[in-house]
């Protein structure tokens, strides 16, 4: 009975670390440098002694738009967004992630560093270019980075499509996919992922169980629209639900795309993609240049031009938008 244990413990902890050390490094392979594309700027930044590179493009209307990318991608996956967005006026700057693409850096925190390095990419945008309002957009883990940095109180308005709720919750959805298994047995995964976040604190001094997009939504005012496929099966869409009620003191709005799998939405609603995200940023950035020198009166209702009320003035006071419903859309 004892060298079963033993055996059982040994297979737990060693499968563990493996787990871990794959979801903390990108191999190099996929560590892929791409040249600047025509009419951008290279823009680089020092975060927690690393150097961060990205790529930047100067827009008409005033705003400016940081588009993040997921895990294992690299900038050169939110291209395809930044040329459409460039040509609605916005700036846009497009970062590799930590430990992805060009950009310094062997570990891959989920959130727990890159939280803060969004905000040295707005101070970069703050000294590069001045805009009136910061907003963004992510895919994935980017989304989940974006929301995360909310507390810091320095976005306008973020867009995340399949963003996961928490490292810990999608890890256990995650585990049964990789190994093949139906999601009802996820249960399963705790001993493995409980294992390798407690292997990856103690080996990294990294706790991925930070790494909780759910908690950095509390109090946050930033507007929001929240996108996730009804196919996705690498983060469910329970990850877009769980967080929608958190947002209950502000207007949100949750689209659910039906037929749609892991952040491509804007493939399969192309035209409906650009609407809703289109009209959600120009509606934000509208907000900030009025400049919402008052506090605005709660209301129950959104206005036509777009979804809810927030303001985030370049001075750094808060304006509190209306106390609104939240809204889900099935389209």
């Amino acid at each position: 009975m004892r060298p079963a244990l033993i055996a059982i413990v040994l297979f737990i902890a060693g499968f563990s670390i493996y787990l871990a050390e794959g979801a903390l490094h990108i191999p190099s392979s996929r560590r892929i440098a791409t040249p600047l594309p025509p009419k951008y700027s290279e823009a680089t930044v020092q975060s927690d002694g690393l150097t961060l590179k990205g790529e930047y493009r100067k827009g008409a209307n005033g705003s400016a738009i940081l588009l993040l990318h997921g895990i294992g991608d690299t900038r050169r996956g939110m291209r395809g967004f930044a040329e459409w967005l460039h040509g609605e006026g916005f700036s846009v700057l497009l970062p590799d992630s930590r430990a992805h693409g060009v950009s310094g850096g062997n570990l891959v925190t989920y959130g727990v560093a890159e939280a803060n390095d969004v905000s040295r990419w707005i101070d970069w945008l703050q000294e590069h270019d001045q805009p009136t309002s910061v907003m963004g957009l992510g895919e994935s883990m980017g989304g989940s980075v974006l929301l995360q940095s909310l507390p810091q109180g320095r976005l306008a308005a973020v867009v995340s499509e399949c963003a996961y709720s928490t490292f810990r919750s999608v890890a256990y959805d995650r585990l049964p996919l990789l190994l093949g298994l139906p999601l009802w047995l996820r249960p399963l995964s705790a001993p493995f992922v409980e294992t390798a976040i407690l292997y990856t604190r103690v080996r990294y001094g990294v706790n991925l169980g930070d790494a909780d997009a759910h908690r950095a939504m509390r109090g946050a005012w930033a507007g929001l629209l929240i996108i996730h496929g009804l196919n996705d099966d690498r983060t469910p869409p329970r990850h877009a639900r769980d967080m929608f009620p958190r947002r209950s003191h502000v207007v949100t709005e949750l689209w659910e795309v039906p037929k749609a799998g892991h952040v491509n939405a804007s493939v399969v609603a192309p035209g409906e993609f650009r609407s809703r995200v289109g009209k959600f940023f120009h509606y934000h950035r509208e907000l900030q240049e009025q400049g919402c020198a008052e506090e605005p009166r709660a209301s129950t209702t959104t206005a036509p031009s777009g979804p809810g009320r927030t303001s985030w003035p370049t001075d750094g006071s808060k304006v509190m938008p209306p106390r609104t419903p939240p809204r889900m859309f099935r389209v």
